[in-house]
């Protein structure tokens, strides 16, 4: 979704949080926005010197952390993991195996545990 089209809160709050030396966004930048469990987020994405950035806010402009991530070979997956992916893949018409050496992106997501009275 273009920048310009979200409110001035979401603008402010992703423009003024740029990484240092990161290319300023403009009206037309492409703002990512999904909504996990009730919770809307709106990210920016910055390149600086070769290093992409991430910056996401929710609808009030605060900053709000996103999973970390790492590059690993489709091997090192969980199993479960592995097997959806590959769903995914032939679904889109991969005919394929995907490789053992394949470089994927991992995230690293926390979640919330349940208390327990």
């Amino acid at each position: 979704m273009p920048l310009s089209t979200l409110s001035t809160t979401i603008q402010d709050a992703l423009t003024s949080n740029a990484p240092a030396g990161a290319t300023a966004l403009t009206d037309t930048s492409l703002i990512d926005v999904r909504t996990l469990q009730g919770v809307t987020l709106y990210t920016a994405t910055y390149t600086s010197a070769g290093t992409t950035t991430r910056v996401s806010v929710n609808s009030a402009g605060t900053l709000k952390s996103l999973p970390s991530s790492s590059e690993v070979e489709f091997s090192t997956l969980p199993q479960v993991a592995q097997t959806e992916l590959q769903t995914l893949a032939t679904a889109d018409g991969y005919t394929s195996t995907i490789a053992a050496t394949q470089t994927v992106t991992a995230f690293a997501e926390r979640m919330a545990r349940p208390s327990i009275a």
